[in-house]
């Protein structure tokens, strides 16, 4: 028997702060800005989706088979990847074979700029100007990429042209084809008589965003704060020119892409089983959010106030199993 199993779990967690504090005086005949951004990109940075993917045709209309060589090695390796786990266990002198997959990734990021209770913003006259802007932003931006399953294929000439020309030869060309056509696709787990593969994926992240002038930054329901500051007991002031003002904002911009996927594959065998499953949380616990926010007591003066806080969050997941053998099963669950 062949039996494997692979389990990843990765802990992230960040802390980005960008604070004046209180009894900090800050004049200046500009703007003052205070950002802080929490950045986690792709690995292989892509300018844009369309560019890539015009990129990718381009190159299999100029030469395919290299092409989707080269697409099979390095689209979803880890390269491309923020994590990937998979478990093969495959073999053509085993009567049974299991594949385990569990992937595990939770991420807590904590994202703030501040200017606090008591700080002093642009409070002397010999300062003041027209121009005069005060900015505060914070910005969350995560890319991520997660895979649990073997995603590998058998794209190459072997198997896309010579193969296929040699099996149109053979007596039976309708089970060589079929033969050939399933070494298009890796199996987790591959036997003589019986093969199981599992795969499950669960993904966990909390984003805490927050862009604050004076009072307490919110972290929950519980009253506690995650800034940590000493108030003086005075108000945060700002103040601002005509043209400038005062702008505070917080933005979650977070785009995930999971894929999972559990293949089966018995040659003369009796049973193959596929199952897969997949589980997205996102802001679960207490903490996470995104807040734009004047403390209560606080003093602005001067040009325009604008406040505002923006989550963009896209997900795109598949969720799917490859069976092949004489007797199968299969179930996919995605939640």
């Amino acid at each position: 028997d062949n039996i494997g199993a692979s389990i990843a779990v990765s802990i992230y967690e960040s802390t980005v702060r960008a604070v004046i504090n209180d009894g900090a005086t800050v004049d200046a005949f500009g703007e003052i800005e205070v950002d802080a951004g929490n950045i986690r990109r792709f690995p292989v940075e892509v300018d844009s989706p369309e560019e890539f993917f015009t990129d990718l045709v381009d190159d299999v209309a100029a030469n395919p088979l290299v092409a989707l060589g080269e697409l099979n090695k390095s689209l979803l390796h880890p390269l491309f990847t923020t994590g990937w786990v998979y478990t093969r266990a495959a073999s053509k002198n085993t009567d049974v074979a299991v594949a385990f997959t569990l992937q595990i990734s939770v991420d807590n990021n904590h994202t703030e700029a501040i200017i606090a209770d008591g700080a002093q913003i642009n409070q002397k006259p010999a300062f003041r100007s027209e121009e005069q802007a005060v900015s505060v932003n914070a910005e969350t931006e995560f890319e991520l990429v997660n895979m649990a399953g073997v995603f590998d294929f058998g794209l190459n000439a072997e198997n896309l042209v010579f193969g296929p020309l040699l099996d149109l030869r053979n007596k039976d060309k309708k089970a060589a084809l079929q033969k050939r056509a399933s070494k298009l696709v890796e199996f987790g787990a591959e036997a003589e008589k019986d093969a199981v593969g599992t795969s499950f994926q669960w993904i966990d992240i909390s984003n805490h965003t927050v862009a604050a002038i004076g009072g307490s930054s919110p972290v929950g329901n519980d009253g506690e704060t995650s800034s940590k500051l000493t108030p003086s007991g005075e108000p945060a002031r700002v103040h601002s020119g005509p043209s400038g003002g005062v702008s505070v904002t917080a933005k979650d911009d977070l785009l995930h892409i999971g894929f999972v996927d559990s293949g089966a594959k018995t040659e003369d065998g009796e049973f193959a089983f596929a199952g897969s499953g997949q589980v997205f949380r996102y802001n679960p616990r207490d903490g996470g959010g995104t807040t734009a926010m004047i403390g209560s007591g606080t003093e602005i003066t001067g040009g325009s106030v604008e406040v505002m806080a923006a989550d963009d969050v896209k997900l795109i997941s598949q969720n799917g199993d490859f069976i092949t053998g004489d007797s199968t099963g299969s179930v996919g669950i995605g939640v």
